[in-house]
Order: structure tokens, then sequence, then C-alpha cells
């Protein structure tokens, strides 16, 4: 299997105003990453005006294991990460441990969405979600050398790892009719989110793993390719 990498994402830090993000820091009883990114942006920002230490009596909630891994390598100790990797599957866990008039703060990017806040806001939780980092369009010159590779050779499958690698893939690919050109393709989100944006525009999600990560991924897209060997081998005989 051929696999083509094609960065559709540009991660760029934000300005957080120290004194605001050390109180932020300072009144907050939990503080949930939903990325990666998330915990190197926010750990940055925190260093420049005290260390790990800063954080120890504060709950270290992961939305992923990737992002556990990342909050790890940090000295974070991580209290929760749940079984099901996703905003709902945290607050599932989070919802029956007396939550109610206890402070959240979430890093995360500018266009995050806020469906864990509402939904700890919901059962009486102060949230307090903060930006440190933007997701933006990476600039079409930087990334030609990829969209020709990709115009040339087209894909079988499609793989998307968040709303805006989707939409900004068919911006850079200057794709004019979206359904017509995943229409022959097998496109795989990373998680829900993901697949409603694709299913916006009438495009068929060939899956969604049961995990939210690329491991989840891949370990679909290797049911799936044994099942269509087996289906291949029953036919033929």
């Amino acid at each position: 299997m051929n696999v083509v990498y094609f960065p559709t994402i540009k991660i760029t830090p934000t300005v957080v105003e120290a004194a605001s993000l050390s109180q932020s820091v300072l009144e907050a009883d939990y503080i949930i990453f939903t990325s990666g990114n998330a915990v190197k942006f926010f750990m940055e920002e925190v260093r420049k005006f005290a260390s790990e230490e800063y954080l120890q009596d504060k709950i270290i909630c992961a939305v992923g294991k990737k992002t556990a891994e990342v909050c790890r390598q940090y000295s974070l100790n991580v209290y929760l990460t749940p079984v099901y990797q996703s905003a709902a599957g945290l607050f599932d866990e989070l919802k029956d441990q007396n939550i109610a008039s206890k402070k959240f703060l979430i890093p995360t990017s500018r266009i995050a969405g806020d469906e864990l806040k509402l939904l700890l806001e919901n059962v009486g939780a102060q949230v307090n979600q903060i930006t440190v980092y933007d997701n933006v369009l990476p600039n079409q010159d930087d990334v030609q050398e990829f969209a020709n590779g990709i115009s040339s050779e087209k894909p079988d499958m499609f793989v998307f790892t968040s709303p805006s690698s989707y939409n900004n893939f068919n911006v850079l690919m200057k794709i004019e009719n979206i359904q017509s050109y995943f229409e022959n393709a097998e496109v795989i989100p990373i998680g829900g989110t993901t697949a409603s944006a694709i299913e916006s525009d009438n495009v068929k999600v060939a899956l969604i793993p049961e995990e939210f990560s690329l491991d989840g991924i891949a370990n679909e897209i290797e049911k799936m390719i044994n099942n269509k060997k087996k289906d291949y081998t029953e036919d033929i005989n």
C-alpha cells in the first residue's frame, strides 16, 4: 500500500497574555486537553512563567491516548483518558464525579468546537475555553508538490483527521465538484465530527473507526482490506 501524506493544516501559536493564563490555571480544578497540539502550545506558554510543578494539584484529562502521551512528555500526570476517545466519551466518564461547580480549563485551537464546554456547563461546571494555537490554511506554494502528486495519481482512499483537514484539502486541490471527486474513493474520517463535515457535502463515508485515532483508522482499514480479499477469494472459488 502506497501512503501519500498531504499537510493541509498549518499550526501556529497564538499570543496568550501571561498574567491571564496564570490566573486561569490558578483557578482551575481540571485541565482538559483535546489534542497533542493543545498540550504543546499550552505548556510552552506556561513555561514562560512557571514549571510543570505549577500544575501538580490540577486534575489533568486527555481526550485520547496520543494526547495523553504528549502530556506525559511534559511530565503531566493524566488522571483520565476515556475509553471512547471523544469529547462525549470524556464527559460520560466525568459526569458522575460530582463536577457541578468545578472549574475546568480547556486549552484548544481557535476553530475548536464547544461540544465539551456545553456538556460540562449543562451539569453546572464552570468552563474557561482558551485559544493557544491556530489551524490555518498552508500557503499554496508550500504544498503544491503534494497537490501535483495527488492530481497525477489520485488515491483510492482518503483519510481525514479533522473537519479542517477535509475542508482545506478541497481548497488546496481546487476541487469544484466535491461529490464527484470522491465518488469512487473510500473516504475515512477519524471520528463523528469529521464525518459530519464530509457528509454535509453529500460525500459517502466508508467507515468511522471505533477508536478515534490514527491507530483506530489503521485497524479498520486493515479489516476492510482483509474482508475484500476474502470476498474476492470466495467469488473466484
